[in-house]
């Protein structure tokens, strides 16, 4: 189990950014999925301990939110905890060894199977049966936190994988833009009529064929990344790799996507080929259009990636992060209490503004996308189309999903640079792939 703990830890360190504070003593850890601790919410004084990481500006936003919860509920004090990403879950795990935990704390999916092993998050169930977290606005795809039933954690923004586009360039090459449903083959003849239009030093899409995609394929493939167990891949035809790396392998020799020496020039968000007037499409996050238009400097578009026919929905909706309660906390109740606040109330989600992606309920995506400049708003919108091509989401990753995703990263970079086929890199793949989740499971 400790090379399990260990082995988490590496994974936590890779998936995200921001900023934690002190903390303080909790009491001794229930078993995850224990009955809520009671707690006097409404009449005695009590104390919670809320964790989380970020930047600067989600701290600020962060901590105002706490404030206005303290004013409307002058008996809960909240002590806020926040530290950059990579200490954060260093500072989590010596607090889980200690059993001093923070009622609330901010998690991503990468790490739930983790901690729900060692009985360290509660279900959130019961707080939703018994109306202390209020999800009747919330569509369940807007809720991934879930194993073998238990909800072990509220949403606290939504985003999907996109394509985003530049129009201009559709413009300038008299080229039709796609509209949702369209198929590989029509995004390739597409990128053929733009290259053809727009020259030599100019590419379809950025060499962009990596986890995000090909997991996206699998998907359409009709199975998950991995199997129910975690113990396997999901996929047992190694034709659903080959398909997928030959597809790039043709856009890169018609030129329609750059050479990976080329790419790796433009790898940065703020640098890429799109931004440079040079791509027409990117495949990015959803929520990194304001960070991608700003960077460019001129309006880009966003569309649902390819469809493949007799083949199944490939998009999910993800949450970018969620908060959980520890089970080390006393007063979950209260922890509780604060989650639905986070979650339903208009004036917290008005400082908030979406920071961490869209807002799970439909009442608060209302009012706050309303608010919101006209960049920030094709997020709101662009979710809403994501939705009708998504299907339920993948369980949450076993333990070595981070080293899997970075053998995956080798061998594309192999298969880009044409030292190794499709083909030998599926072997390949499935070969270490399970040897890394045999040991990860044992």
């Amino acid at each position: 189990m400790k090379n399990k703990w260990m082995s988490m830890t590496a994974t936590a360190l890779i998936l995200a950014v921001g900023t934690l504070g002190c903390s303080s003593s909790a009491p001794e850890p229930k078993a995850a999925g224990d009955k809520p601790a009671a707690t006097a919410a409404t009449d005695a004084k009590v104390k919670i301990r809320v964790a989380w990481w970020g930047s600067q500006e989600r701290h600020d936003k962060t901590q105002k939110v706490i404030d206005m919860f303290m004013k409307k509920n002058p008996n809960i004090e909240v002590s806020a905890e926040f530290v950059g990403f990579d200490d954060y879950f260093k500072k989590i795990n010596t607090q889980a060894a200690g059993g001093t935990l923070p009622d609330v704390m901010q998690m991503h999916e990468g790490v739930i199977n983790e901690y729900v092993s060692r009985n360290l998050f509660v279900d959130l169930n019961p707080f939703v049966e018994k109306g202390i977290i209020n999800l009747k606005n919330v569509d369940a795809s807007y809720l991934p936190d879930k194993v073998n039933g238990k909800l072990w954690g509220i949403n606290l923004g939504t985003n999907s994988v996109t394509m985003f586009y530049d129009p201009a360039v559709f413009e300038k090459a008299g080229v039709e833009e796609l509209k949702p449903g369209y198929t590989y083959d029509d995004f390739a003849n597409t990128l053929r009529k733009i290259k053809a239009k727009m020259g030599k030093d100019f590419y379809g899409i950025t060499l962009d064929n990596g986890y995000d995609g090909f997991k996206h394929f699998v998907r359409q493939n009709g199975t998950m990344f991995y199997s129910a167990d975690g113990k396997k891949l999901g996929y047992t035809d190694d034709k659903v790799f080959i398909d997928y790396y030959t597809y790039w392998q043709q856009l890169m020799k018609e030129e329609l996507a750059p050479p990976p020496n080329v790419q790796a020039e433009f790898k940065n968000l703020e640098n890429s080929l799109l931004v440079h007037g040079r791509a027409a499409f990117q495949p990015a996050q959803s929520n990194q259009i304001v960070a991608l238009a700003s960077a460019a400097k001129r309006p880009l578009k966003m569309l649902v990636y390819p469809t493949l026919p007799g083949g199944k929905e490939g998009h999910f909706l993800k949450a970018a992060m969620s908060f959980a309660i520890t089970s080390h906390s006393k007063n979950q109740e209260a922890a509780a209490k604060f989650i639905d606040y986070f979650t339903n109330d208009v004036e917290a989600n008005d400082v908030l503004a979406a920071e961490r992606g869209i807002p799970i309920s439909s009442e608060i995506r209302k009012t706050v996308s309303a608010k919101m400049p006209d960049v920030s708003k094709q997020m709101f919108s662009y979710i809403e189309v994501a939705q009708k091509y998504s299907r339920e989401i993948d369980p949450p990753a076993p333990a070595g999903d981070n080293e899997i995703r970075t053998l995956l990263a080798n061998l594309q970079e192999q298969i880009n640079f044409g030292k190794l086929t499709p083909a030998d890199g599926a072997k390949q793949f499935r070969k270490e792939a399970e040897q890394i989740l045999a040991r990860a499971n044992k």
